[in-house]
This record gives structure tokens, sequence and C-alpha cells, in this order.
């Protein structure tokens, strides 16, 4: 239509200035004003927007850390503490919504307004042309069909406001997500990790040369220092340090997950570190069992046999197709004992235990610990370092034990007892 009104305009605007084509122009200038304005009126709409799926995913998040913890909450007493966070929460979402509307609407009175005097727009501009006899009666109505549909072309952006309001504030998120994504370091840890162990711990499973460790934050706080850890084939190792001290940070440097470290690590390709608080993810019981690795790699009868063998009679008359929330569903000491079974099935040539017992009886620390010593349990030469405050219990189970030392900010050797 746009070619056509260009053809069909009269060759003088309003009938006075001569200007060809000038109905496209008018169309423009009429349309654009009216974009601006509804621009002038609307545009809070994507800060709001924003804010509302911000407010929306947080609310969210909360609400099922609550579900989670729910008998933790009933223990403490603390449901009203509870509500009142939620209630907080949920006011900021009634307050954004009652933003939303009083904009939105805002919005809307003005292109209800808009749309009504389009309608008269036409006979407006056109008028002039006809009364002076320059177009026909015919001519004006066909130029009313030809600007009413080329003006509903410019008005897009105008109608479709308050869409493109919603995509620009998930845009703005996704956004500043992929600006986060894209600042963060390419590695997660600086420590370096060397393919093959050094020549003067040659034959050695585990080794961590100079390990620097140190908080995040503006006054960062030193951890360690130079720290180095041998440990041979075959050996248990027992780690203690009192707390605060980043027994745990010393792991996840060895792991490579912790970005504020530095040194050399060597470790077997096949090593499985257990947290005190195991993670059991939601779907069937084998798929909780055979995590991290995926469910079809092991047969039901290892699983099950896995199951036994860990002491985890919670779920002996469980089908292994049960699909629940095994972590509301098991306790932690038994979601401990799944994660042992985690360990027969994987048979990692070392294995890291950072209280990994510490849910469990003294009996059932002794039994895991057997387990493990047992022949069959883990691969010829396995090694496992553990990590406790129970020196009394573990002490005798270990081949030796390292504490931290204040002065060093590192491991030392103790005599065992």
């Amino acid at each position: 239509m746009l070619p056509l009104l260009l053809i069909l305009s009269p060759d003088y605007a309003f009938g006075v200035y001569y200007c060809p084509g000038w109905l496209v122009y008018c169309a423009m200038i009429y349309s654009g004003i009216g974009t601006l304005a509804a621009h002038g009126i609307g545009n809070r709409l994507i800060l709001i927007n924003f804010a509302l799926q911000k407010y929306e995913a947080n609310f969210r998040y909360y609400i099922v850390q609550v579900r989670d913890h729910a008998e933790s909450i009933a223990l403490y007493g603390s449901e009203d503490v509870e509500s009142a966070k939620i209630k907080e929460r949920f006011s900021w979402l009634v307050r954004c919504w009652w933003m939303l509307m009083k904009y939105a609407k805002r919005l809307g009175f003005f292109t209800s307004f808009y749309y009504q005097t389009s309608s008269t727009f036409p006979y407006l501009v056109l008028a002039p042309n006809y009364f002076k006899g320059q177009i026909s009666l015919g001519e004006m109505f066909m130029l009313f069909s030809a600007l009413g549909m080329v003006k509903n072309g410019f008005d897009w952006l105008l109608s479709s406001y308050t869409t493109l309001t919603d995509y620009r504030a998930c845009v703005d998120r996704l956004s500043n997500f992929w600006d986060a994504v894209e600042a963060a370091p390419d590695k997660c840890s600086h420590v370096k990790v060397l393919d093959e162990a050094p020549t003067d711990a040659a034959g050695a499973v585990v080794v961590a040369q100079d390990i620097c460790l140190q908080l995040p934050g503006k006054q960062e706080r030193k951890l360690w220092n130079n720290a180095s850890l041998v440990v041979k084939p075959g050996q248990f190792i027992l780690l203690s340090a009192p707390e605060g001290t980043g027994k745990s940070c010393f792991l996840r440097a060895l792991a490579g997950i912790w970005p504020y470290a530095t040194g050399n690590v060597f470790m077997e390709d096949s090593s499985l570190f257990l947290p005190q608080r195991p993670y059991v993810p939601q779907g069937t019981l084998k798929q909780a069992v055979t995590y991290p690795e995926k469910a079809e790699n092991y047969t039901d009868e290892d699983v099950r046999k896995a199951l036994q063998v860990a002491k985890l009679d919670a779920v002996k008359e469980r089908e292994l197709s049960e699909d629940t929330n095994w972590e509301l569903s098991l306790s932690g000491g038994e979601q401990q004992r799944l994660a042992i079974a985690r360990v027969v099935l994987n048979r990692p040539k070392v294995l890291f235990l950072d209280e990994a017992t510490s849910a469990l009886s003294e009996e059932g620390t002794l039994e895991v610990y057997n387990l493990l010593r047992q022949k069959g349990t883990l691969p010829e030469g396995a090694a496992v370092i553990s990590i406790s405050h129970d020196l009394t219990l573990l002490e005798p189970l270990h081949d030796a034990h390292y504490h931290y030392d204040v002065e060093t900010s590192s491991w030392t050797q103790a005599t065992k007892h």
C-alpha cells in the first residue's frame, strides 16, 4: 500500500503546499509522535517488569528453601519468623504488580485515545483537498483505505509496546547474566594440575605442592601457606584442624573448584570426593545411588549389592524405580550411607572423605572404615584421605595423621598415639 499511497497522494499538502507523496510523510509523523508519547508514558514498564521477574524468582527460591527445611523450622519453632520473611518478599511482588497495573493503565488510556483519534485522522488531512476539488469522492475514499493501512503499519511499535517492554526486561536480565559469565575467569582454580607425580614423590597417588589458599573479599584472609601433602598407594590419611582454618577449602583446591588457590596438584584420574552433606538428586532410587554416574551404567543387581554392603536398610524394601525426593526421605546418616554405596559402585583410586561419617554412630563409622579396608571394596593400592575432628575414634583407623600447624599454615605430621 505504501507505493500506492505515494502515487495517489494529491500534489498539494492540505490543498496549499506542493509536496508529492505528502500523505506518507504525514502518516509517518503522526505515528512517530504517538510512538514517542507512548514511550514517554510507558517506558517505566521496562524497569517494573525487570523488578517483577527478579522478585518473583527470589520469592520462589525462598519458599522452596522453606519447604526443604520445614522440619528444622518446625523444631526451632520459627514459623512466625519465616512467615514474616515470606510476607515481606510477597509484599514486594504486590508492590510491583500495583506499579505494573498503574503504568499499564496509563499506557492503555493513551493508546485508546490515540486509536480513537486515528479514525478521524484521514478525514482531517484530506478534507481540504476534497473541498478545493483537487480529488474526487471516490479518490478520497480510496486514499482513506490506503492511508489507514499504511498508518497501521507505522503504528506497529505503539500497538506492541507493552509486549516489547516485557521482552526488553527479559533481554536485560539475560544480558546481565551473560555479562557475569563473560566476566568470570576462564579457570575456576589457579592450581596447576600435573600430568605425573614429581620425581621426589614418584609412585604417589596424590601430591599437593605449595598450596596457598585465601578467602575472597576486600580484606583477603590467608588460610594456607605453601602447604604440601603426599599420599602413597594404599594409605589411609587423617587430616585435622581447628574450625575456620579451611580444611574443606584445601580439598576444594585439590578438586580444582576453589578459585582463590595456587600451587601444584597431581592426582590419579579415578578420584571421588564425599562432602559432609552428600547431594542426593531427585529422581529414581537407582539414579540417587549411581550418582554422579548415569543410572544405565550399572545393573539393578550391582546397585542392590552396593546398598546391601553399605547397610542402607531404609531402602531395602523400596523399588529402584521409585521416584521421590530422597533428600527428604532419608536421614543425615542414611544419606551418608547412600554416599558410601556410591563409593562401592564407583571404586575410586583416591577417596576423599570430608566429615563424611559425621552423622553416623561410632559403630556405623567403624563399619564404614572396615568396609573401605576390606579387600575388593576399593581397587588395589587405593588411598583414602579423611577430614575429621573425631581423632580418638579415627586416628587408630588411619596410617598417618596430619594436623594444621598455626605457625606455618600448613600440614604437619602428628605422632600417632
